[in-house]
């Protein structure tokens, strides 16, 4: 089936009313970069269409701020690198070319079939396209599947493209497949997580039968690579309420499969907005052991995972057993300063009793400059090696640690005198044992 053919299909399609009539609404941007304006402004002069699509239109109507700007054309990738003398080659596979202009990287796409939405081929019918209707056709959800033209490059005026109703589901706050949300998933079934993700970060459900083929997709959606799963979840659980998610993920069968037994979400909710706090809020009910096989199946980073796994394993201390200054100072010490803020942080979201008296201690402790660390002693190694009259060893660390848990005690001890007159009696009872 050619492109002429599927183009007709879509426009008769329209005309039967069996999907909807294209709107387009007159629409000025709050903001728009020079260099995007100016790649839609030659492309445009070259006698091509093009518009910014993608997250750009949907977050203007949502009034959130856009980070990146993607423009589709009805150029192909080779009209593109002839109009542009600065284009990086990548993504050509997908219709892709990088466009510099002006000191701005923007990726222009040439308009895309896809999974067609007019056929359940899949990506049997991957191809260009010569309409803007049907490359928003193949798109993920309505509310991605929105685009802009700009009719005037010195006021930035222009008009939106909504097809498929994508400005009515952000009035109502919901996802919804484009078309047909089953061809949707069956294109990329990654899609299922990444409605998930959606519905968190942009605070939206998901509407009915998307929902239905979201769970119907949920095992293909398993199956995607783990590195893609790993950078949806990890912004699921980055967003400002990733319980939306979380509850999305469970009811459509996907928990389960990426994660062990998880705390309850209002848990990861109130817990630090970062990625390694978020986890920790939500795995700390398990064992270490299982905790770290889930981080490394999903292919975590090594510093988020060193972070999850110290905050799980130290998770089963409790503010109330912490009383006496000595005490704090040990917690501080065993925890690590760079991990006891964060410590901190999940025992407050589980609301454990006593947390502000042990962080207000904290602070006050880590204010007055107590060692915490055998570093911070006021003698090292080779004042010991030299009590010692050897070389080092492991009676060194041991002897250090000693010193160490000393001066936890009884922080003026760390003096240099004092210190070495403690080492002196160590190492003297030692020798006559």
């Amino acid at each position: 089936m050619g492109p002429n053919t599927l183009t007709f299909i879509l426009q008769l399609l329209i005309s039967w009313k069996v999907l909807p009539e294209p709107v387009r609404r007159a629409y000025t941007p709050p903001s728009l970069p020079d260099g995007v304006k100016r790649v839609l402004l030659t492309l445009q002069e070259a006698g091509y269409e093009a518009y910014v699509v993608g997250g750009a239109p949907r977050d203007w109507l949502l009034g959130r701020p856009v980070n990146d700007y993607d423009v589709a054309t009805s150029a192909k990738p080779e009209e593109v690198k002839e109009v542009f003398s600065r284009v990086i080659p990548v993504g050509l596979d997908h219709g892709t070319v990088t466009v510099v202009f002006a000191n701005t990287a923007i990726e222009v796409t040439a308009f895309r079939r896809g999974g067609n939405a007019l056929s359940p081929a899949g990506r049997e019918s991957d191809g260009y396209s010569d309409t803007i209707e049907e490359d928003l056709a193949a798109r993920d959800f309505t509310i991605n599947a929105i685009a802009w033209q700009m009719s005037d490059e010195k006021s930035g005026a222009g008009f939106l493209v909504d097809p498929y109703g994508g400005i009515e589901d952000i009035g109502e706050g919901q996802l919804r497949g484009v078309v047909n949300a089953a061809h949707r998933f069956r294109e990329d079934p990654l899609r299922v997580l990444r409605a998930c993700r959606q519905a968190a970060t942009l605070d939206m459900q998901v509407e009915a039968q998307t929902l239905e083929e979201m769970a119907n997709f949920a095992d293909d959606c398993a199956l995607c690579a783990v590195e893609r799963i790993m950078v949806e979840l990890s912004k699921l659980l980055e967003a400002a309420n990733p319980t939306i998610g979380l509850e999305l993920l469970e009811k459509v069968g996907l928990l389960k499969k990426f994660f062990p037994k998880t705390a309850p979400f209002e848990i990861c909710l109130k817990a630090k907005r970062a990625l390694p706090n978020r986890l920790a809020a939500l795995l700390f009910v398990n064992d270490v052991k299982t905790v770290e096989k889930s981080l490394k199946k999903l292919k975590f980073s090594k510093a988020v995972a060193t972070l999850v796994l110290s905050l799980v394993n130290h998770s089963q201390i409790t503010p109330s057993t912490i009383e006496r200054a000595a005490d704090v100072r040990r917690f501080v010490s065993h925890v690590g300063e760079d991990v006891v803020a964060e410590l901190l942080d999940l025992m407050a979201a589980r609301e454990l009793s006593d947390v502000e008296t042990l962080s207000s201690a904290v602070a006050s402790e880590r204010a007055s400059g107590c060692p915490f660390t055998v570093a911070d002693l006021a003698i090292g190694g080779s004042e010991v090696m030299k009590a010692l009259g050897s070389r080092g060893g492991p009676r060194v660390g041991a002897i250090l640690k000693e010193l160490l848990d000393r001066v936890l005690e009884e922080p003026r001890l760390n003096e240099r005198n004092e210190l070495l007159e403690l080492l002196s009696s160590m190492t003297t009872t030692t020798e006559k044992c």
